[in-house]
């Protein structure tokens, strides 16, 4: 259990690369592959309860990484199911992948 959902956590995080690539590439098998395993994390996330055991540390994890995924779906125009309705938008200013630099002036020196 806990080595599916470490897999899960990272396949949450790179699925929306692949959505994309396989939206932009039009290959049908892609598409159909991503929306299966679309449905998998899907599904991994609504078994999840909340409860205090030996993978709540992996399945919290996974809880997160699915939650930014689907903010970041909706982002794109994604329309979640009634089953996903309830997960909030992430503020993507902050979120812990990808830092931006403050907007300052930089000084190279010569």
């Amino acid at each position: 259990m806990i080595k599916f959902f470490d897999e899960c956590s990272f396949g949450a995080l790179i699925l929306p690369l692949y959505i994309f690539k396989a939206k932009k590439s039009e290959n049908e098998k892609e598409q159909k592959n991503a929306k299966k395993y679309f449905t998998i994390l899907r599904n991994a996330y609504l078994s999840i309860k909340n409860q205090n055991n030996i993978i709540s540390e992996f399945t919290n994890y996974f809880k997160i990484r699915f939650e930014y995924m689907i903010s970041k779906l909706i982002e794109a125009g994604y329309k979640p199911d009634s089953s996903l309705s309830h997960i909030k938008p992430i503020n993507f200013k902050d979120n812990d992948i990808i830092i931006f630099p403050p907007n300052r002036e930089y000084n190279v020196p010569n």
